[in-house]
């Protein structure tokens, strides 16, 4: 916006025209329509940062789940489901990280990642193992 609205309207239609023409002449090219779903669909300031120019966290969600059913199949969709339950598991703030329910809750999640990896050998959680490893010794 800081060129102006009718300037940045003409730089992304030249850039929806460019993206149109190589679409048409490559066979696996596609067009995601993630401009249009945020400034179309999502045209209500709630879904601006407060700059009301970009999109927030709602928004980019939004579009991502989108972008998800557009292009990723079943079976990616359920390890994505898997890994997102170890991520958030793993930013949980514990309200008692002593009590043995905290511990078997790590040890549930310890077991989850084991098995993930074996799984999927090429799905890297070593960060969320350690944070759940440090949360076992304490």
């Amino acid at each position: 916006m800081k060129d102006g609205i009718v300037e940045n309207s003409r730089s992304k239609a030249r850039l929806i025209e460019a993206v149109q023409s190589i679409v048409q002449q490559k066979q696996n090219a596609f067009y995601f329509p993630s401009y249009e779903l945020v400034t179309d669909v999502l045209r209500d300031y709630r879904f601006y940062k407060n700059d009301l120019v970009h999109p927030n966290e709602t928004a980019i969600n939004f579009v991502f789940e989108k972008f998800i059913d557009s292009f990723v199949n079943d079976s990616s969709k359920k390890i994505m489901e898997e890994i997102k339950k170890v991520l958030d598991a793993a930013n949980h703030k514990p309200f008692l990280k002593d009590s043995a329910a905290h511990q078997k809750f790590i040890t549930a999640q310890l077991k989850n990642i084991q098995r993930i990896e074996k799984d999927y050998p090429f799905i890297d959680l070593i960060k969320e193992k350690r944070v759940f490893m440090i949360g076992l010794q304490n």
